[in-house]
């Protein structure tokens, strides 16, 4: 292993999920979809990936899942792997060629410092599976900003999230329950994974944030369900949250609202293969290009000139469906007005 930085980072990690994934490590590799990333999903991450620039010829991958590792050494030279668990990123490693691991370089720390262990516009791509998750809802902003440093001029954070889907916050935990047993009846390989998201829809707090632990949030599960599948359900619940643990599992627009300062979303895609991957999106945001440019008004301090020219010569900045004028108004100021 070439190790780039070893800095285990105490603060702004949540203690919590660094002993979270020290200890479930093993489980990890017999995961399932939607907790693993499914077959489709795969292919579209390096859909999205072969359709970006690769000027530095560099990739970042958050976390150690070994199938986008495995993926992203087919068209990068160099590849750094930043994880907050050393023991995830040894284990994981195992799985991979000799070859593989020859581009590696590895930093130990958590996501909202390591930017200043990686370095700045070091990479063409930043990609991980399932990474909002593991972050605070309040420090998303500032772990978009560690990753957009990180970041080419060009560069794409290419990532799948799970988004908040109203539909299970209306049902009762014991309706969710019976659904689970249901598509466990029904042989639905993927029915374990989906029933713990579907609870989050349900237990997630204005802030989008879980706490989970291995007691089940309820302890009346309703007399349709036998005993032997209340302790199926109870088991599984224990197995994924061994430990107390804190989640994010937030809207889509809050997730929006928190990275609009530093990307926006150039494309989106959805798998099929595995239960409710409608709400697994795998997002392509684009870095926003941001520099400081002098003009007579003094309150326009932030757009980049070749946004401005493409406004003045009139090439269609919005020509994407998700770049409101809303999201350039926050981020020109008067000129925009003056434009538009």
């Amino acid at each position: 292993m070439n190790e780039l930085t070893l800095a285990r980072s105490g603060g702004t990690a949540d203690a919590k999920n660094v002993n979270y994934w020290q200890t479930i490590k093993e489980r990890f590799l017999h995961a399932r979809p939607p907790s693993r990333i499914s077959v489709e999903s795969l292919t579209q991450y390096e859909e999205l990936v072969k359709k970006q620039l690769r000027a530095t010829g560099t990739a970042i991958v958050l976390g150690s899942t070994p199938e986008l590792r495995i993926m992203l050494s087919k068209y990068f030279t160099r590849i750094i792997v930043v994880d907050f668990s050393g023991e995830m990123v040894k284990m994981t490693s195992e799985l991979l060629s000799s070859d593989i691991l020859a581009k590696e370089h590895y930093v130990i720390s958590d996501w909202l410092t390591m930017s200043g262990k990686v370095g700045e516009g070091v990479a063409d791509i930043v990609i991980g599976d399932s990474v909002f998750k593991q972050i605070k809802t309040a420090q998303w902003q500032e772990f978009a900003r560690n990753v957009s440093h990180m970041l080419h001029q060009n560069g794409c954070f290419i990532t799948r999230v799970r988004s908040q889907n109203a539909k299970w916050r209306q049902y009762t935990v014991e309706d969710i329950a019976e659904q689970y047993v249901t598509d466990m009846r029904a042989g639905k390989y993927d029915a374990r994974g989906a029933f713990v998201f579907r609870m989050y829809d349900k237990l997630a707090g204005r802030d989008g944030m879980i706490v989970a632990g291995p007691k089940f949030p309820t302890t009346t599960l309703g007399s349709t369900i036998g005993s032997k599948d209340q302790q199926s359900l109870l088991n599984l619940w224990s197995g994924y949250h061994h430990s107390t643990v804190q989640f994010s599992h937030a809207s889509k627009q809050r997730l929006v609202h928190s990275t609009e300062s530093y990307f926006y979303i150039s494309e989106e895609k959805r798998a099929t293969d595995y239960s409710d991957a409608d709400f697994f999106p795998i997002i392509a945001f684009k870095k926003i290009l941001v520099q400081r440019v002098s003009y007579s008004n003094p309150r326009f301090s932030l757009i980049s000139d070749s946004v401005c020219r493409s406004i003045l010569r009139g090439e269609g900045i919005f020509k994407s469906k998700y770049l409101t004028k809303k999201q350039w108004y926050r981020r020109g100021g008067d000129i925009f007005r003056q434009c538009f």
